[in-house]
């Protein structure tokens, strides 16, 4: 079980990282509001570096599946 607390914790760093790559382009990417959300969610999905910080925390959500596998949730959470 410790194993499964452990790979909890590094799915926490890894959702926490992605969101701070994405965080990192918001003043650099035009917000969504109005009639320019399809615009705006074009521009963030042509852009490396969101695009980036997306697939990393696609990676923590994974890691936190693979340790709520093996530990229950009340440790994890």
């Amino acid at each position: 079980m410790l194993h499964n607390l452990l790979l909890g914790l590094a799915a926490s760093t890894v959702l926490a990282a992605g969101l701070l790559i994405m965080k990192s382009r918001g003043q650099a990417l035009p917000e969504a509001h109005g009639r320019g959300i399809l615009a705006a969610v074009l521009v963030w999905l042509r852009d490396p570096m969101w695009i980036g910080g997306v697939l990393v925390q696609t990676l923590g959500y994974a890691l936190y599946l693979v340790a709520l596998a093996g530990a229950p949730i009340s440790l994890l959470a």
